[in-house]
C-alpha cells in the first residue's frame, strides 16, 4: 500500500490549534484534510485529497489524481474556498505531509487568512 504521509523533519510544523478546543458550533470555522489512496481498476493507486467541515462533517472540497504532487491538496483547498467563502482565521489542519508543508500551500492560506494547524506526523486528529 502506498505512503500517503512524507514529511520532512527539516520543515518546522504549525502548531496543534485543535488541542484543547471545543467543537466548532458553527461551519467554515474548522476544516480538516486528508490524503487517502483508492484502488485503480486493473491495478495501481489513485490519490484523493479532501478537507471536511468540522462542524457540520460535510466535505467541502476534494482533489483526486494520479500521483501526489504538492498542489493535490492545493487544488482541493482552493475549490472549497471558492464554493464556501469562509471568513478570515478560518483554521485548516492537516498532517504534517510535504503537500501541506509546501510553500506554496502555505501562501494559499496566507491569502486567505487562514490558519494552518498541524497534528503530529501522520495524524489527522
Amino acid at each position: 500500500m502506498p505512503r500517503t504521509t512524507d514529511s520532512d523533519p527539516a520543515v518546522r510544523a504549525a502548531p496543534n490549534r485543535l488541542l484543547g478546543q471545543p467543537a466548532p458550533t458553527a461551519p467554515n470555522r474548522v476544516w480538516v484534510g486528508d490524503i487517502t489512496y483508492l484502488p485503480r481498476q486493473g491495478g495501481g493507486w489513485l490519490y484523493l485529497a479532501v478537507w471536511l467541515d468540522r462542524c457540520s462533517r460535510k466535505i467541502v472540497g476534494w482533489d483526486v489524481r494520479d500521483t501526489m504532487p504538492e498542489d493535490l491538496v492545493s487544488e482541493a483547498l482552493r475549490r472549497a474556498l471558492a464554493v464556501r467563502r469562509p471568513p478570515a482565521g478560518l483554521v485548516v489542519h492537516s498532517d504534517q505531509g510535504s503537500q501541506c508543508a509546501a510553500t506554496r500551500f502555505k501562501y494559499l492560506l496566507a491569502q486567505n487568512q487562514a490558519l494552518q494547524s498541524m497534528s503530529r506526523r501522520g495524524r489527522t486528529r
